[in-house]
């Protein structure tokens, strides 16, 4: 087995996985490919047309620029997948490395693989909600006996821009991560009082649903869920498990005693926190977006591993904007690569939001990363 650090060039967030032909995608905002590999092999542009047609497009591809959500639990599902953030972004790695590895046995690309269902095995049995509690998980085992080796401390500018926000606004935290998981990496980057920096927290919320299904809260005693609860139950400083956005809203709504409260939510997948509760909840976002660093002239080797030498740029290729750049600027109010940025700046400061109409608009802070 090869170590991780010899693949780690190849890797790239929103890489889009075919399944049956064992190649990786890059695309463009319509659908049309950019960069493509099989297994860990890239193709030429001819060996992409082969494939894929003159237009290089392909009619899965093409769907899912049009709703993303159709891969997630739709139509698309046993047909693609997009590793998008760092749990499930070294996915693309290992699924890549499975097909070389089947076609130096069989001496030849195949015809058709069944490669992903081994893998999302293997993520399932490394993330599993339920493993953590149990120590059955070696992520989570290993995460347990040395946090400092996977979780960075937040600045303390931070915590105090946090504790400044909840003064004058309401806060709230929504994580996909059950809450022993959520609790360990939020004490251990915030601190002990990690909970004090905002009015509710909501953990396990199966995002994207949590956007777009209507599910009731559920209440905890210590790790174990236990009854629904409606909004008007609910209570701040508390935490609580699945829900949907709705009713969190309506809860919101109770504590700043307005009807309808103007929200802003802030997100690292542009998926499940950028595209789909604006599209679906027409909620203005932030997108925070690493590979600025990475890429920008704020260069930062701390992200290093976001900086594809492989794949090229997260949001450019030849001159043609990649379909997360398109969704950072249609769907995000502002991008930073991380809230560090926003905490250098008071609570009242305004920014020169994303224009869909006017592509010279520049909503990256703190500033264009291509200048």
């Amino acid at each position: 087995m090869k170590p991780f650090d010899e693949g780690a060039d190849f890797l790239q967030k929103g890489l889009i996985l075919d399944f049956e032909r064992g190649n990786l995608l890059r695309v463009c905002p319509d659908g049309t490919i950019q960069i493509a590999s099989h297994g860990t092999k890239f193709l030429t542009r001819e060996e992409i047309v082969k494939i894929y047609g003159e237009d290089k497009r392909w009619e899965v591809t093409d769907e899912y620029c049009k709703d993303m959500l159709v891969a997630w639990n739709g139509t698309l599902a046993d047909l693609i997948r997009t590793c998008l953030d760092y749990f499930d972004m070294p996915a693309a790695l290992a699924f890549a490395r499975i097909v070389d590895s089947i076609d130096l046995e069989k001496g030849s690309p195949q015809e058709k693989y069944s490669v992903w269902p081994d893998v999302l095995a293997g993520l399932i049995a490394m993330y599993d909600r339920s493993l953590f509690a149990s120590n059955e998980s070696r992520y989570f085992k290993g995460l347990k006996e040395d946090p400092q080796k996977f979780i960075y401390k937040c600045d303390q500018k931070v915590l105090d821009w946090l504790k400044e926000l909840k003064k004058q606004r309401k806060t709230f935290l929504v994580t996909g991560s059950h809450v022993d998981f959520a609790s360990l990496t939020a004490g251990y980057a915030m601190g002990p009082k990690w909970r004090e920096y905002f009015d509710v927290i909501i953990c396990f919320s199966k995002k994207p649903g949590f956007f777009t299904l209507n599910r009731p809260f559920l209440q905890l005693e210590g790790i174990k869920e236990t009854d629904p609860i409606t909004f008007a139950e609910m209570k701040p400083g508390t935490i609580y498990t699945q829900g949907s956005f709705s009713e969190l809203k309506a809860f919101i709504a109770t504590l700043c005693k307005k009807e309808d409260p103007k929200v802003v939510y802030l997100g690292d997948n542009l998926i499940q926190d950028v595209f789909t509760p604006n599209k679906h909840k027409n909620i203005d976002t932030i997108a925070i977006v690493e590979e600025m660093w990475a890429e920008g002239v704020d260069y930062n080797e701390d992200y290093e591993i976001l900086r594809s030498n492989a794949w090229g740029s997260y949001f450019h290729t030849n001159g043609d904007d990649t379909l997360w750049e398109k969704i950072i600027r249609k769907h995000s109010k502002i991008c930073v690569p991380s809230v560090d940025v926003l905490a250098a700046n008071p609570i009242d400061h305004k920014y020169e939001s994303f224009d869909a109409k006017n592509h010279a608009s520049c909503g990256y802070y703190p500033h264009d990363p291509f200048e």
